[in-house]
């Protein structure tokens, strides 16, 4: 039997190979490809095959060139194919193309039918369908295939079939939103929830593709077809979807709108439209623009709300709990009269431009009405909008020898014309140079609107064009959304706009108390280390505005995300290395400083509020660029700008309203100006109308070249303007090829001290100057940067620190152990580094050449050696050094060793206490060369590509800690205590056995044991449970043994436990999750995925000396914190002894008396191990072990 018309799900052939999958569209004569589909009972659909007959079949991207398997890219089908299609000769054109793979012995007319189908071709040559190439939607900026997102849907537990709709906004004022649509699997145990679908797609899909809502219904509807029926599905929930007020918990407040979180849902509502509940800001839309407007819009309704919450891709209910309603801040919003503050980027206007009268140099956008306005109305609403913002009736006056802004009274400039739809442009121009004329900084009437209606059309086009000086783009966004407002409401004689929360004055005053205190300034040199104004460098004359050439080019916009991903750049920073490499390819010069263009409003500020204020706020920074790779100047990006604040104003700042220049005489080569994303959004608020008359044409240009970017639609633009024709077309040429051979980069490492590191655009010698003659520099690796990240963050409790106190045998000479302990530590690099991390790019060791003391002497206090250990901890917490050492005299000697992990794992502590006995005994016996084996590890393992797949699953759902382990009792002291349970000789034999009949280690049983603990059940005992643990290990690389460093490797560990699963069967699905794993370090910065580790064999630590300076080693105290809430340590004896289990419990984690009990529990797991008994749940219910089996202490 032949089936096609539709995907085949694979669960719905049963029986034996009878049925053949078939593919093929009319215009391909029905059959061009086919698969035999009998006896499988996947839910995978089943592939359409490969060619049949006289058939050819391709994939194919969207350069028109075949796609390597396992890639999506559209189907091609040659060979037989009909004719055309009858009486449509463009459509015949479009479809039935000639064949771009044809020899030259092809037949004349040979063509491919492109079927604008999606498929994926297998390694074994047979296609897969995944969907219809028509089907794709564009949101938020990306372009998104709903089969994807249908797919990760579809992955969730208990969803049958899935379906991605596009669904259109709810006003213009909104954004179109992707939901996704889930059909029950009646034969489910679980039913699917919105949050349940939610958390797995999050595990498969970036956050940019995530659907705005998760809908759960009974069924699709279908065409007469058999077809989904989209257009019923999107009306079904467009009726249903009540938005982010859904849910809430402060009652009538979210409905009405009143209280905080009305206020705030329906401020959301307003910038984003309807999404769901939980749905961070960033998810269901929105960027920083959109953030400004939601502070804006809750700001109107007395909230105040954080804008960095919505930029961490904050919900609903984190913007809610961190909003307040509006204080009396230091700002009112008022500005005087008179002020001779002027804004930096009009400073910059007069040193560039000319600093005489004020010329032209205009801005215009654009808003579309569909409506007919009345001109009285559009009078109305200008003036209440010149009223709220001062800026707009400001003109510029020369008082004396210094220029100052004067506020006049409201008198805006309107002009109105009526005209037909074939004349709507002239129209718009003849009001352009109407407005041209009028708006001055001269005359007070720095904004004018131009009101262009089109009768027969019921539309309006209102241009509203504003002198620079008092306009930005944010500014012109903010004048027609209060413009559209102010209209909306002419019913309305006492409305009024909100005023403006910060004026200009306010927040110039506020920039120049920011950089009061000379930090800034010091900063602020620092971005410009290593580089030299007074270098030759070519110089291009600017031209005049009048002699400008533009040129645009276009590359796809995913290649420029594809760059980006490449080089772990972001579109901002690819656009910048892209200039930088086009000025240095075509003018030949060793260094390009770009003048980067910020929008300029500090979003995080307290008591200043800018997303009212109009005006021009726009940043201006310059940065020095070498000639190097994308990677390398990107990287010297970030070093520099990180020595700047985010709104680019410091410099400016400083060199105009301070008169601290802190980059004399730099001059910009190349402005660089990312504005964002246009398109669709654009079309709703207001576009950008640009004209050769917004600026004087005999002015002269601030720079030679001035590169203005954004993406639109599928394409990201480049406006390459020049005053040389010539020098425009080769800088054009020049970025586009840098943009797109980004594709192909990777991130390279500049060579520093011993080994490679990024040092973030930092020269050596900056270190050099701080630490003196360095011996190494070398990156953490993703647990060491976890580590240190995670001890910065612990505060008091400072994780990842270990302290051992040793008493000192009678008669030890202080001085002779504190030499000891520091030849020692010289010959080991990492014991003496100190990290890195202010103004670079990645966080660094940094070793200096001179060793140094790392060790004091004191004498013991009334509080004994717990009078030194607080204070130490605390010490190496802070840094700088990785490892210090108090020997204590008196009558109670000792010495107290503390080291943060980054620089030593157990097996070091052991191999430093043996050198330190040595160098005490013998002196000459450390004198070994500096031994660098450590660092090398430390760059070798930073350099390898982590497991980006992995690190996606990890974010599925999991349970990561025991059932009924309540948190710390209050009051409970910080620290952690060692609980340990000894196994006898024949349970650990038992145990062994165990592992060997099963071929699998002692480890995978242990790993096992723990994955049973955590998934035991508290509630339903027959549901599977995914739980998820760490697996710390060292690995030494060969002839490493000796070393002294950081070898801790961390893996994630994720199981699934089914109640009903054969012991064998769990050890395997054990055994191969830890072998996936392997070598995949799990920390990273952002700290592990787990809360409980299993350490297995780990017995190489400090206390494993059995002697030290001659003596039995006297062990007063060992102190370590991890971090986590419980590791669990087994330490095998051999054939003859017991197995050791210590479970560390985080006092500040976990209740010690609890934690007891899930030891017990581990150890009766492990005990029904060495038993053998045969299924999970037989596991879970084991008795507990005879008092035989072990002891505690």
């Amino acid at each position: 039997m032949i089936v096609g018309g539709d995907v085949l799900p694979g669960r719905n052939v049963v029986g034996e190979p009878v049925f053949w999958n078939a593919y093929g569209p009319t215009e391909a004569v029905v059959t061009a490809l086919a698969h035999p589909a009998g006896g499988t009972t996947t839910d995978e659909p089943v592939p359409v095959g490969s060619p049949t007959g006289p058939r050819g079949a391709l994939v194919v991207g969207a350069q028109g060139r075949p796609v390597e398997r396992g890639v999506v890219g559209e189907i091609h089908l040659a060979g037989l194919l009909a004719d055309g299609y009858l009486g449509d000769p463009a459509a015949t054109a479009d479809a039935f193309r000639p064949d771009p793979g044809a020899g030259d012995d092809a037949a004349p007319g040979d063509r491919v039918y492109h079927s604008g189908d999606l498929g994926v071709m297998a390694e074994d040559g047979t296609i897969r369908f995944v969907g219809r190439r028509d089907r794709q939607v564009k949101v938020r900026g990306y372009r998104v295939d709903p089969v994807e997102i249908e797919a990760a849907a579809a992955a969730a537990p208990g969803v049958r079939d899935a379906r991605a709709v596009l669904v259109p906004p709810p006003s213009e004022d909104a954004a179109s939103r992707l939901d996704c649509v889930v059909v029950p699997d009646p034969g489910a145990t679980t039913a699917p929830t919105e949050a349940g679908v939610r958390a797995t797609m999050a595990g498969i899909l970036p956050a940019a593709l995530l659907p705005s809502r998760v809908h759960v219904t009974d069924e699709l509807p279908s065409t007469r077809s058999g077809k989904v029926d989209d257009e019923s599905l999107r009306r079904r929930i467009s009726g249903t979807t009540d938005g982010p007020g859904e849910g809430t918990t402060d009652g009538a407040s979210a409905a009405d709108g009143s209280g905080v979180a009305g206020i705030v849902h329906a401020a959301l509502r307003s910038v984003l439209g309807p999404a769901s509940p939980g749905i961070g800001f960033l998810s269901a839309g929105g960027d920083s623009l959109r953030a400004l407007e939601l502070c804006a819009v809750a700001r109107r309704d007395g909230v105040l709300l954080d804008a960095a919450v919505a930029l961490a891709d904050g919900t609903a209910e984190d913007l809610i709990a961190t909003a307040v309603p509006d204080p009396a801040t230091a700002a009112t919003g008022r500005q005087p009269d008179r002020s001779d503050l002027l804004p930096p980027a009009v400073h910059w206007f007069r040193e560039r431009i000319t600093s005489g009268p004020a010329p032209t140099w205009n801005m215009a956008v654009r808003i579309e009405f569909d409506e007919l306005l009345h001109e009285a109305d559009v009078q109305r609403a200008a003036h209440e909008l010149v009223r709220v913002h001062p800026m707009l009736r400001a003109r510029l006056e020369q008082a004396g020898a210094a220029p100052e802004l004067r506020i006049g009274p409201a008198d805006p400039v309107v002009t109105c014309s009526d005209t037909t739809e074939p004349d709507v442009e002239q129209a718009l121009d003849r009001v352009f140079d109407t407005l041209t004329a009028r708006v001055a900084m001269t005359s007070g009437t720095p904004i004018g609107f131009g009101v262009v209606r089109v009768p027969d059309r019921s539309r309006t086009i209102v241009l509203v064009v504003g002198h620079h000086f008092v306009t930005d783009v944010v500014s012109l966004q903010i004048v027609a959304a209060d413009l559209r407002e102010a209209l909306a409401r002419t019913g309305e004689p006492d409305f009024r706009l909100p005023a403006e929360h910060t004026s200009v004055h306010e927040w110039l005053t506020w920039l120049q108390a920011r950089v009061g205190d000379g930090e800034e300034a010091r900063r602020a040199r620092a971005a410009y280390r290593g580089f030299r104004a007074g270098d030759d460098r070519p110089v291009i004359a600017p031209g005049t505005e009048g002699e400008a050439v533009t040129v645009r080019r276009a590359v796809p916009a995913g290649t420029v995300r594809h760059g980006c991903t490449a080089l772990t750049a972001g579109t901002e920073e690819l656009l910048q290395a892209a200039a930088a490499t086009a000025w240095s390819e075509v003018t030949g010069a060793a260094v390009t400083v770009l003048e980067i263009e910020t929008h300029g409003r500090a979003l995080h500020a307290d008591g200043i509020d800018l997303t009212r204020t109009v005006g021009w706020l726009t940043g201006l920074v310059p940065v020095p660029v070498h000639r190097a790779t994308p990677a390398v100047q990107i990287s010297e990006i970030r070093g520099r700008r990180a020595y700047l604040d985010r709104d680019g104003q410091t410099v400016a700042v400083l060199r105009h309203l301070t008169g601290t220049d802190p980059a004399p005489g730099t001059r910009p080569d190349i402005g660089v100006n990312y504005v964002g994303r246009l398109g669709s959004r654009a079309d709703a608020t207001a576009r950008p109308h640009l004209s050769e008359g917004l600026r004087s044409p005999g002015l002269p240009r601030p720079v030679a070249v001035q590169i203005d970017a954004w993406f639109d639609d599928d394409e990201f633009v480049l406006l390459v303007e020049a005053g040389v024709p010539e020098l425009a077309e080769r800088i054009a040429a020049s970025a586009v090829r840098c943009l797109e051979d980004a594709t192909r980069s990777g991130t390279v490492p500049v060579r520093a001290g011993h080994v490679p590191v990024d040092l973030g655009g930092n020269d050596l010698q900056d270190l050099v100057a701080e630490f003196g003659e360095i011996e190494a520099v070398a990156p953490l690796t993703g647990v060491q940067e976890g580590m240190y990240l995670r001890s910065q963050a612990d505060g008091r409790n400072a994780a990842y620190i270990e302290q051992i106190a040793l008493g000192l045998p009678t008669g030890t000479d202080p001085e002779r152990l504190r030499s000891a302990v520091d030849a020692a530590v010289a010959r080991d690099p990492l014991l003496r580094g100190s990290v890195v991390w202010h103004g670079l790019n990645e966080p660094v060791v940094v070793t200096p050449r001179a060793p140094g003391r790392a060790v004091r002497t004191e004498h013991a206090g009334p509080d004994g050696l717990t009078g030194f250990a607080a204070e130490e901890v605390a010490a190496v917490a802070a840094g700088p050094g990785l490892l210090r050492a108090v020997v204590v005299g008196g009558a109670d000697p000792a010495l107290v060793l503390t080291v943060h992990h980054l620089a030593a794992d157990g097996w070091s502590m052991r191999l430093l206490l043996d050198r330190i006995d040595a160098a005490y005994r013998d002196p000459g016996t450390v004198s070994s060369p500096v031994d660098l084996r450590a660092v090398e590890h430390m760059v070798v393992r930073a350099a390898e590509p982590g497991p980006a797949a992995a690190a996606r699953d990890r974010r599925a759902p999991a349970t990561v800690l025991p059932a009924r382990l309540p948190g710390p009792s209050q009051g409970a002291a910080d620290g952690n205590v060692d609980l340990t349970v000894l196994l006898g000789r024949d349970a650990a034999t038992a145990l062994r056995r165990t592992a060997a009949g099963n071929g699998v280690t002692l480890s995978t049983l242990v790993h096992t044991a723990w994955a049973l603990v955590l998934a035991e059940p508290d509630g339903d005992p027959d549901r599977p449970h995914r739980v998820r643990f760490g697996s710390i290990a060292q690995q030494r690389p060969p002839g490493h043994d000796d070393a002294v460093g950081m070898y801790i490797e961390d893996r994630t560990v994720d199981v699934d436990v089914r109640p009903a699963t054969e012991l064998s069967a769990l050890l395997t699905e054990v055994h191969a999750a830890l072998r996936a794993v392997l070598g995949t370090g799990a920390t990273g910065a952002a700290g592990p995925p787990y809360e409980t580790a299993v350490i297995v064999d780990d017995a190489r630590g400090a206390s494993s000396a059995a002697t030290f300076l001659g003596h039995p080693l006297d062990l007063r105290w060992s102190r370590e914190r991890t971090g986590l809430a419980l590791t669990l340590s087994v330490v095998d004896g051999g054939p003859a002894s017991g197995i050791e289990i210590t479970l560390n419990c985080d006092t500040t984690r976990a209740d010690p008396t609890a934690a007891r009990a899930v030891l017990d529990r581990c150890t009766e797991i492990l005990t029904g191990l060495g038993r053998r008994d045969p299924i999970a749940a037989d596991l879970w219910r084991a008795s507990a072990p005879t008092p035989t089996t072990g002891t505690s202490r």
